[in-house]
């Protein structure tokens, strides 16, 4: 089969739903798979941001949506890519406002991380705004549109293309210099001031220490006093204290810092803990029916309840299932923690009733 047969019988599967934005021909649909059923974002963007986005296509990262194709139609390129359900930063700026400092690094240490993959490429975003960066309801940081993104290019003076949102975008962008990793870090200090303060940091500077500090050097006007590059900014920002933050990462029922949430999963911590330690004073009467049964309590207790409640995220990272939409992944989850449960439950009854004799109720 040709590629243009092939190219001509994807574009026959994929059902148009609603335009999300843009202008023609450059707009963004929703669409979706008529095979498979998922819902696809496509983008028809410039054609010379084809190169950027196939090197995304390689890309593997939690922080990126997964690009499914890119192709180029006549004097358009065509990107599809995952659809991922949640917020941007702008419309959750303006739903709650300004945020605490913590949920701040929070959400810096994410983008740290997708900016250090596409810096690696060579790659610089130059756009990073509120509007390009999404909140997924799983909590998970998502860079977006690349689409005035570029390659950085050796002893290139200057980036043939002056673009980027007004605030967020670097001096060197208006034509001076060209951009490089510098340029995305300019734009990060832009804002973490605007989530700390609801400001840009030339109208009102946070005075909180030490990001006042970090956002300063973040927004040197010479490219040269800036943090040089993703790993340089992470390093200035461990100098605080990220310990609560990690457990963001870590613990269902804390991650999003909503205070409903964490009072009902210290009751769930305590319910786990002294369950467990009753089943095991309780059957537990020799060494060997001990070491069962805290296998038992583990697997049933602890491990279901973290498929279940997506501990560590692992949802988001497992390759085949990160790439489904979350309802999907929802339904695995559950029934993977239920499968769980239930050899644990087998484990234990082979301990109360065949190990230890007890009657089976």
């Amino acid at each position: 089969m040709s590629e243009k047969l092939y190219q001509d019988f994807r574009r026959q599967r994929q059902i148009p739903l609603t335009v999300l934005g843009g202008q023609p021909p450059y707009q963004t649909r929703l669409i979706q798979d008529a095979a498979t059923g998922k819902i696809l974002v496509q983008k028809a963007i410039q054609k010379d941001s084809i190169p950027v986005y196939r090197k995304l296509q390689q890309l593997e990262s939690p922080h990126l949506a997964k690009i499914i194709s890119c192709e180029e139609q006549q004097d358009i390129g065509m990107v599809t890519e995952e659809y991922i359900s949640g917020e941007t930063l702008d419309e959750k700026l303006h739903r709650q406002g300004v945020m605490p400092p913590e949920l701040v690094k929070y959400y810096i240490r994410q983008l740290l991380e997708a900016l250090e993959q596409i810096h690696a490429q060579g790659i610089v975003h130059r756009d990073i705004s509120p509007k390009n960066v999404l909140i997924s309801t799983d909590g998970v940081v998502k860079l977006l549109d690349f689409d005035i993104a570029r390659r950085h290019k050796r002893n290139q003076n200057a980036d043939t293309t002056i673009l980027g949102t007004v605030g967020f975008a670097s001096p060197e962008q208006y034509g001076f210099l060209q951009t490089d990793a510098t340029a995305d870090i300019y734009a990060l200090g832009v804002l973490m001031n605007v989530m700390l303060e609801g400001t840009l940091p030339n109208v009102h500077l946070t005075a909180r220490k030490p990001f006042c500090n970090v956002i300063k050097r973040c927004i040197e006007i010479d490219p040269q006093n800036r943090y040089q590059n993703a790993g340089e900014l992470r390093e200035a920002l461990k100098l605080e204290n990220l310990g609560a933050v990690k457990k963001k990462t870590i613990l269902p029922g804390f991650r999003t810092g909503v205070v409903w949430k964490e009072i009902v999963a210290v009751f769930v911590y305590l319910f786990l803990i002294v369950g467990s330690i009753q089943f095991l004073m309780l059957y537990g009467k020799t060494p060997l029916t001990f070491c069962l049964e805290a296998i038992a309590v583990f697997i049933y207790a602890w491990i279901s309840c973290g498929v279940g409640f997506n501990f560590l995220l692992w949802d988001t990272k497992v390759p085949g299932i990160r790439s489904l939409q979350k309802p999907v992944r929802i339904i695995i989850r559950i029934i993977l923690a239920l499968t769980i449960f239930y050899f644990g439950m087998k484990l234990e009854n082979y301990v109360k009733i065949t190990l230890l004799g007890l009657p089976l109720k």
